[in-house]
């Protein structure tokens, strides 16, 4: 069903970067785990790690989809120093305060970045 809906990739990729899991234990995972009747992502499953025999709870907490892979990369960039024009250009935004917004920063984490530069 994923396969058919083209988001096979898109929500193993975002399971597995949420949960830490083996790539086995992904593949090894039934569509009605995480997700509900209505296709919606279940914000948690139970799951049997294969390798170390154990059971436990998976917490998915938010709302996943295939912009998931778009924040994952700016938020990376972001933390790594790439400019935020870099990045607007990258996603393709016409402004800084959108891509602001997009990837969660305030202007309070804006000021606190200049207050520690203290120049």
């Amino acid at each position: 069903m994923l396969r058919r809906q083209g988001r096979f990739r898109d929500l193993l990729f975002t399971v597995g970067v949420n949960t830490a899991l083996r790539i086995s234990d992904l593949l090894r995972l039934q569509i009605g785990q995480f997700l509900d009747d209505r296709g919606r992502n279940k914000p948690r499953f139970w799951i049997h790690e294969q390798k170390r025999n154990k059971c436990h709870e998976v917490v998915l907490p938010g709302n996943f989809g295939t912009h998931s892979l778009r924040k994952t990369w700016g938020y990376h960039a972001r933390i790594q120093g790439v400019d935020l024009t870099f990045i607007m250009h990258k996603l393709n935004y016409e402004s800084i305060a959108y891509t602001k917004r997009y990837l969660g920063i305030t202007d309070d984490e804006l000021q606190a970045v200049a207050q520690r530069l203290n120049l």
